[in-house]
């Protein structure tokens, strides 16, 4: 994909320093000199993440094509559905690979590529959907923590280190939610409702043998 987009980008330069090359000083040459001068100008972060979610929603668009025509075919074991949902796959996945930096777009590339998957029977699971899961299941645990539910905090931050146990952000959040829930949530053992020592067993039993020593003793005047 790489290699193909640096090959357009080749094509395009040597077009445009062909038109130059015919008559530089008509329109048509001045607006291939102003081409030319964008594309030795760097592009801003800004806009390239533009280029790229531009990009990214041109490959949505194909992808979605490809399904409608497959779906349309109405015949599920047919080469050429196949062939369109293939394409259709490929399409997301491509769009995916650009990372743009739209969640709502991601999340709708993500759905729209499992679909096409699950229909060939492919493996669904990509480094992108893994990326995405664990951002879903770090951003749920943060949100938990924040609103002081640790367990739940805990178990998001967990199932997000096990898709990648070297992340270093995630780590120093579970280690704060770890914390916390040490400090506010005492563990079953150490709280005081729960300690069966000497004393409490006394107050608890000493009312029985009462009740109990009342018993006999009316039986036994009976």
């Amino acid at each position: 994909m790489v290699g193909a987009a640096a090959s357009d980008r080749h094509e395009r330069r040597r077009c445009l320093e062909q038109v130059l090359a015919i008559d530089a000083t008509s329109e048509m040459g001045r607006k291939a000199r102003q081409m030319l001068n964008r594309m030795d100008t760097p592009l801003t972060p800004l806009e390239q993440q533009e280029a790229i979610v531009k990009r990214a929603h041109r490959l949505l668009d194909q992808g979605l094509a490809a399904m409608a025509d497959g779906q349309a075919d109405g015949d599920e074991d047919g080469a050429t559905t196949r062939e369109r949902f293939q394409a259709a796959a490929a399409c997301f996945e491509r769009a995916l690979a650009l990372k743009p930096a739209n969640r709502g777009l991601v999340a709708e590339l993500t759905r729209l590529h499992t679909q096409a998957c699950q229909y060939l029977g492919q493996k669904t699971t990509t480094p992108v959907d893994l990326a995405w899961r664990i951002i879903q299941n770090r951003e749920r645990g943060i949100a938990c923590l924040k609103a002081c539910d640790y367990e739940h905090a805990l178990q998001y931050l967990n199932l997000a280190l096990q898709d990648f146990p070297h992340d270093e952000e995630t780590r120093r959040w579970l280690a704060q939610a770890e914390k916390l829930r040490d400090r506010f949530v005492p563990p079953v053992a150490s709280r005081p409702w729960l300690r069966w020592d000497t004393m409490q067993v006394m107050v608890i039993t000493l009312p029985l043998f009462v009740v109990a020593a009342a018993f006999v003793g009316v039986f036994v005047l009976m």
